[in-house]
């Protein structure tokens, strides 16, 4: 983050201290491709790699699995009365892929020097003409962490909803709880098509297919060689149908944990209970709303 803000403020000039140590690292063996640090100075592709690696191990890396997954494993069976999650082989799946995930997000970068060159949106058609494969690993990468958040989701629904002690109705259920199923219920809904925006992405790179690539694309100020027919917008459309209400979602177990902190700590009820159960689905509701909004 750091040095995209250097490259901001000092666009052209060598990064101090890393700047030298990133040319080495990031140098093409085989002299095929460009260095993207070449002097110590970011480059356009090398600062919207930085950009997708932050944006990508912030929300898939850190916050959903750190902040909600590993707190919420911890806490869910015991605020329920269950001994463990409903499925634990798809509770260790889901941990593996994350792993996997993870270590392909990050090692990919220094593997193929132009990892998530498209930026953390990776918007067609420039995320599908990028000449090296530094972009088909970064899209696997995130195929593996979507998988992970879905297994995840499907994992806290079905515990929640199966393991609870008898007469632990859902008004009698804690706020961490109700936030949880208010975030995994549309993110395992809506998993299912920002995956398949990722397999289209990787078809695209691997199998040159012409999903988002429309008929007479220019690259280079020459015509692509590609069959063409396909709309960059539907790239669009299917990313921030879950990116724009995901980002949002993802603070109702926050709030679910704060809410429950100051219950415990002034040894009080929370006033407006009610309200406080039902205010947030029409929230929800807006937030959702917002992803078909911002396609349009």
């Amino acid at each position: 983050m750091l040095m995209m803000r250097w490259q901001i403020a000092h666009s052209g000039e060598p990064v101090p201290i890393v700047g030298k140590l990133l040319e080495k690292v990031l140098a093409d063996p085989t002299g095929v491709y460009s260095n993207p640090a070449a002097k110590g100075i970011i480059s356009n592709d090398l600062y919207n790699s930085f950009g997708a690696m932050h944006g990508t191990i912030m929300v898939f890396m850190a916050i959903v699995p750190l902040a909600f997954a590993a707190f919420g494993n911890f806490v869910v069976p015991l605020q329920i009365g269950a001994p463990d999650m409903a499925f634990p082989r798809v509770n260790m799946a889901s941990y593996q892929a994350y792993v996997v995930g993870g270590l392909n997000h990050v090692l990919q970068l220094f593997y193929s020097r132009r990892g998530g060159a498209g930026g953390w949106t990776s918007y067609s058609p420039l995320a599908t003409s990028i000449p090296t494969n530094g972009q088909t690993l970064w899209l696997i990468g995130m195929v593996c962490l979507i998988t992970s958040s879905l297994l995840g989701a499907v994992n806290f629904i079905a515990t929640i909803i199966q393991l609870r002690a008898p007469g632990m109705t859902w008004m009698r259920m804690p706020f961490f709880l109700l936030g949880a199923v208010r975030d995994c219920v549309p993110a395992a809904a809506r998993v299912s098509t920002i995956g398949s925006r990722w397999h289209y992405a990787i078809d695209g790179q691997s199998a040159h297919t012409s999903f988002f690539l429309p008929t007479g694309l220019s690259v280079g100020g020459a015509l692509a060689n590609v069959s063409g027919g396909g709309s960059p917008l539907l790239w669009q459309h299917l990313f921030w149908f879950l990116g724009h209400p995901e980002v949002y979602v993802l603070i109702l177990p926050a709030m679910g944990i704060v809410a429950e902190i100051i219950a415990n700590n002034t040894r009080k009820p929370i006033w407006g209970t009610i309200a406080c159960l039902f205010r947030p689905h029409d929230w929800v509701s807006l937030v959702h709303l917002s992803g078909p909004i911002t396609c349009i």
